[in-house]
């Protein structure tokens, strides 16, 4: 008998660096995002700790707190999930990105269990990543997840996301599409082929260094640079933070501004000195030139790796909060074409959780669940599927000949289709040599291994052999549950082994 999973119990999230957002499917079969306990639709991924850890405020209440406390309110820590870094302490409490993200994510849960009235809403999640995020980084959303108490079913790139919500909700009939995900900490593409109700990844990149708070941070420049000229005083969030964090909401304000206005005047003060500045749009250009211009290669190499010219290109989506700043819709404009370029019928701010929802419950039902609504009807999946890509090679750590250092051999490769197999054979290094070190690599092919994300490892012994021989074979796949299955054939001996390993999720 197929188990029931009422509907609210599965839910798509999008954790971003400036924002968390989530959604589900409803009795329609229709992606839905849902409001948090205060009754907004955004929450604000900022997490405030009492110096003892006795109170912890996440969103909007934890803003406010920066009035007051801004050394204990903690935002922007997307770019260091997957790091050792540490933001400080309160009483036991050890604030990593992982904790506060995991704090993101109880409001999160609790705000569904409030919503649906059910405890155990949000007890599966899909939460969307940026495309460039390493295995280490999705764990670490899996250890958060894990402290918030829910269970990580998948998690999925956030332009491919986007591309669900949008494909769901375009016109019937096949395109091909570039989504064009600007957040709060990344640029994110994925190429995109719509297809008979299947969306199809042709090749994905993303860069953590062209996000929003990239843009914020240019324009806190200027007015750093302003207080050093003007009154030789350095002005940081350590040396002012109260006045440091209003700067931060005058900068975003500004920016946002400039998408409407010829120009905007930037303030900040400190030890009641007063620094302003007049920001014209065409400045505005100029400051975020050399960012665009990086914008603009990974457009273009996201098309090259799925050999596409501009021209192929039938529309243009973009999403994400930052995708109104003025000067990359321009770039988009200017690439591909104004009426290329679309909003799309779907919401830049919530289609990446809408998404998320979509391939929670598509997941569901292959798994062989049935997803009902309140009333226990049962609900349609959303007629659309999709077909993704590696984000990284995936192979072997081998040694060079040249220099004998230890590099990656990819086995496979980035933007290859998902699920994968390959099969490559190895040489001994030495005719002696009794043992071999299977180290499997998250990274491209010929960099260095202390370059690389190492997922797994074995020693294997073995017989000599002549080194001039390939002698040992290794068939790696990689499934669609994120699965590394590796087996290592000693053609020399005919000893087999398996090296399979998860690199993310509950078992691990």
């Amino acid at each position: 008998m197929k188990p029931t999973i009422l509907n609210n119990r599965i839910i798509g999230v999008d954790l971003g660096n400036s924002f968390t957002k989530a959604a589900f499917i409803d009795g329609s079969g229709s992606p839905r995002a849902f409001p948090n306990r205060d009754g907004t639709m955004v929450t604000p991924s900022v997490v405030y700790v009492s110096l003892g850890g006795k109170e912890i405020l996440v969103g909007q209440a934890a803003l406010n707190m920066a009035q007051i406390e801004p050394e204990r309110v903690f935002a922007n820590f997307k770019r260091y999930v997957g790091t050792d870094h540490i933001f400080g302490k309160a009483g036991d409490i050890e604030i990593t990105a992982t904790w506060l993200q995991a704090q993101v994510l109880s409001y999160i849960l609790e705000s569904a269990r409030e919503r649906f009235g059910d405890p155990q809403a949000g007890s599966r999640v899909v939460v969307t990543v940026p495309a460039n995020f390493n295995e280490r980084q999705r764990q670490s959303v899996c250890e958060s997840a894990k402290m918030a108490g829910t269970t990580v079913d998948d998690f999925i790139n956030e332009p491919t996301a986007a591309c669900l919500a949008h494909g769901l909700a375009q016109k019937p009939g096949d395109s091909l599409s570039l989504i064009v995900d600007k957040g709060g900490s990344s640029t994110d593409t994925s190429l995109v082929q719509y297809q008979g109700g299947v969306a199809t990844v042709l090749a994905s990149e993303g860069s953590n260094e062209l996000g929003g708070q990239d843009v914020d941070k240019l324009l806190m420049g200027l007015l750093q640079e302003e207080f050093r000229s003007q009154h030789g005083l350095e002005f940081t969030a350590k040396s002012h933070p109260g006045e440091f964090f209003r700067a931060e909401e005058e900068v975003i304000r500004v920016k946002q501004s400039l998408s409407s206005r010829r120009e905007a005047r930037l303030t900040a003060q400190a030890n009641g000195l007063v620094v302003a500045i007049t920001i014209t749009r065409e400045q505005f250009a100029d400051l975020l030139a050399p960012m665009m211009a990086r914008i603009k290669e990974l457009i273009l190499k996201t098309l090259a790796a799925a050999k596409v010219d501009v021209s192929d290109i039938n529309q243009v989506v973009k999403v994400g909060g930052s995708s109104r700043i003025l000067p990359f819709r321009d770039l988009l404009n200017e690439i591909f074409g104004e009426k290329t370029v679309v909003g799309g019928d779907i919401s830049p701010d919530f289609c990446v959780a809408e998404g998320a929802a979509i391939h929670a419950i598509k997941l569901a039902t292959a798994q062989g669940a049935t997803v009902v609504d309140e009333e226990l009807q049962a609900i349609p999946a959303p007629a659309i599927s999709h077909a993704d890509v590696m984000p990284h090679s995936v192979g072997i750590a081998v040694q060079d000949k040249a220099g004998g250092k230890l590099r990656c051999c990819a086995i496979l490769f980035k933007n290859g289709p998902m699920p994968g197999q390959a099969v490559r054979r190895f040489a001994s290094v030495t005719d002696d040599q009794r043992h071999f070190r299977v180290v499997i690599l998250q990274g491209e092919d010929k960099q260095l291994l202390e370059e690389c994300l190492v997922v797994a490892e074995k020693e294997i012994q073995f017989k000599p052999r002549s080194h001039k021989q390939p002698s040992l074979e290794i068939t790696l796949a990689y499934d669609r549950s994120s699965m590394v299955h590796v087996v290592v054939h000693d053609l020399v001996g005919g000893l087999k082994e398996d090296i399979t390993t998860k690199f993310f999720g509950n078992g691990n």
